[in-house]
């Protein structure tokens, strides 16, 4: 892996090279690829910023109730960010680390 920098406006960006390229695909969780376009991408991407808001709303509350809301919300998120980013063939290996969210917890 390599990388340098460039100056945008007067910002500094690091630029990573991997030596992989970019062949439209992105990792899974315990192995495997999935197409960056796939549904489940972006699903699992748009949950993350979600979990990454309500870290943020955590940060600047200080009523302890809210907060404990919202870190139970981030909880129950991450594991279905992760149940998104598990391939079929691997979800075993998902149950043995997660406590899958059922039907029942979310109606």
């Amino acid at each position: 892996m390599s990388s340098s920098t460039s100056e945008t406006s007067g910002e500094y960006r690091k630029k990573v090279y991997t030596k992989f390229g970019d062949s439209g695909e992105t990792s899974l969780l315990y192995g495997g690829r999935i197409s960056k376009n796939s549904p489940n991408t972006e699903a699992y991407g748009i949950t993350d910023e979600a979990v990454s808001v309500m870290g943020m709303a955590r940060a600047m509350t200080s009523d302890q109730r809210v907060n404990d809301l919202l870190r139970d919300l981030q909880r129950e998120l991450f594991t279905i960010a992760a149940e998104l980013a598990t391939d079929p063939g691997k979800y075993e290996l998902f149950q043995q680390h997660f406590k899958p969210v059922t039907e029942e917890m979310v109606t």
